[in-house]
């Protein structure tokens, strides 16, 4: 049994290092060297520029519902990120100073990601009482760090999770 402990251990610690080196983050791609393309003198005349998509519809809306990396989501990013909630549940870090850490973490802000500060958001106005977490201030701190086109969204997810629902009613009361 103290090997498949060991084993587990190796294999977490391969994976977060993978996850922490491998992955080329979006403010590095553009310093990235990019080779000299060869370019012949009537490349304008023939040809032509097609945007083209790898799934099989042609809507940038595809690229939202991908469904590559869900393993490293699903194993690692959201577990570590339940975690990191939970401490800072037990220092009283308020929901806006969550959604910046998020930020300068390079955590994504999509549906996943906010119904987890959704249910902290609940969590914390339990511990902390609805004064410092009202639902207009919810609201507010997700227009600052959330497009108004993804609200809709993450209401409708809301409701679907039992927990959330009655409080996705009552913010979408507020915006």
């Amino acid at each position: 049994m103290a090997q498949t402990k060991a084993i587990t251990l190796i294999m977490l610690t391969t994976i977060l290092l993978q996850d922490c080196f491998v992955t080329a983050y979006l403010n590095e791609l553009s310093t990235v060297p990019r080779s000299p393309v060869v370019q012949f003198p009537d490349v304008n005349e023939k040809t032509k520029a097609t945007k083209r998509f790898l799934r099989g519809s042609d809507v940038d809306e595809v690229v939202k519902n991908e469904g590559r990396g869900f393993l490293r989501d699903k194993f690692v990013s959201i577990p570590s990120v339940k975690w990191g909630l939970r401490i800072s549940l037990k220092q009283y870090d308020g929901p806006a100073k969550i959604l910046k850490e998020f930020q300068q973490f390079g955590i994504p802000l999509n549906v996943d990601y906010l119904l987890l500060w959704m249910k902290y958001v609940l969590k914390y106005k339990a511990k902390m009482g609805t004064i410092w977490a009202t639902d207009a201030y919810v609201v507010q701190t997700l227009k600052d760090f959330v497009p108004a086109s993804q609200l809709p969204y993450l209401f409708n997810a809301m409701k679907k999770n039992s927990k959330l629902r009655d409080f996705a009613i009552d913010l979408q009361k507020v915006a």
